[in-house]
């Protein structure tokens, strides 16, 4: 949840759905042709971060969502972080992600 009350997480259903829960009013989310999307962190400026899986061709990603502009972007972390998954987001926009293999903690910088 960020200081504006907004919370995110990930419903699962059927599929697992990204949410966005805002002044009691809960809205689902689904990465566009994704089988699967996780919300796992929002920051002040309601930058979301999470996962999404596209059962078809298998791949899977992490991304970031604007919930103001609706823009969708693909982070690409590089091999062998790749499968890492982003689990809070600041508001200078530093990702903390799992990283699987060690089960370690690393944090991404953006890129300016």
């Amino acid at each position: 949840m960020n200081t504006k009350g907004i919370g995110v997480g990930t419903m699962n259903g059927l599929n697992l759905f990204g949410f966005v829960y805002v002044a009691g009013k809960m809205q689902l989310f689904q990465y566009p042709g994704a089988t699967y999307t996780t919300f796992n962190g929002i920051n002040g400026d309601d930058l979301i971060v999470g996962t999404y899986y596209v059962e078809e061709s298998g791949k899977n990603n992490t991304f970031s969502y604007n919930a103001d502009t609706g823009v969708w972007t693909d982070l690409n972390f590089p091999f062998p972080y790749d499968d890492a998954t982003p689990v809070g987001i600041t508001n200078s926009g530093a990702i903390a992600a799992q990283y699987t293999p060690s089960g370690g903690l690393l944090i991404a910088t953006p890129k300016n």
